[in-house]
């Protein structure tokens, strides 16, 4: 009679990687990354940066797997260290948009300073602000990139994979379509 092998179940799975199995908690990541990925993609609306986010995760479960203790699902542990490396990239997203939004603000001071007499500089600081929160995701992070990050156009072109041009062309759109839009609102406000 020939022995059927059956697969490993999910605690095995996890008594052998607590005891340094790399291949077991390899199986444990296959099973469990698109409920962990798509936990996160929901949160940050950004594929590549569940992507980051999923692969801190189960490094960090990785690391503290020997204080998984087994009084619920390795799922749901696993769920509560996915929560609470999302939360740790909101909070420090949420300072980087703080930094970038205050080194624009300085950048454009410094143009209202020189530019505009002192009584406009105010209207068109809150109307930078307000025309930075409108702009796309997409547009926020690369003025982030540039201007906050000091990014030059070739680093950001050879990770999002676009040619240096490209990017340059993009920043300039972006500082065009904000200067429109400041000047709108600046319009708007002296009607």
């Amino acid at each position: 009679m020939q022995e059927t092998v059956t697969d490993p179940t999910e605690d095995q799975l996890i008594l052998r990687a607590v005891a340094g199995s790399v291949e077991a908690f390899t199986e444990l990541v296959r099973l469990h990354y698109p409920r962990v990925h798509n936990y996160l993609a929901r949160a940050v609306r950004a594929p590549d940066v569940a992507d980051d986010l999923a692969q801190e995760v189960f490094l960090r479960a990785f690391r503290d797997l020997e204080t998984y203790k087994g009084e619920s699902p390795w799922s749901s542990w696993l769920l509560g260290v996915a929560r609470h490396q999302l939360l740790t990239f909101l909070r420090g997203e949420s300072r980087r948009q703080k930094r970038l939004a205050e080194s624009l603000l300085a950048e454009e001071r410094q143009k209202c300073v020189r530019e505009t007499p002192p009584e406009f500089v105010a209207e068109e600081i809150r109307a930078l602000n307000e025309c930075l929160q409108q702009l796309p995701s997409g547009s926020q992070r690369l003025i982030k990139q540039h201007y906050l990050l000091k990014r030059t156009a070739v680093d950001i072109g050879d990770e999002v994979g676009k040619k240096p041009g490209a990017i340059r062309m993009t920043l300039l759109r972006i500082r065009n379509g904000l200067r429109n839009c400041i000047e709108h609102r600046l319009a708007q406000g002296s009607d």
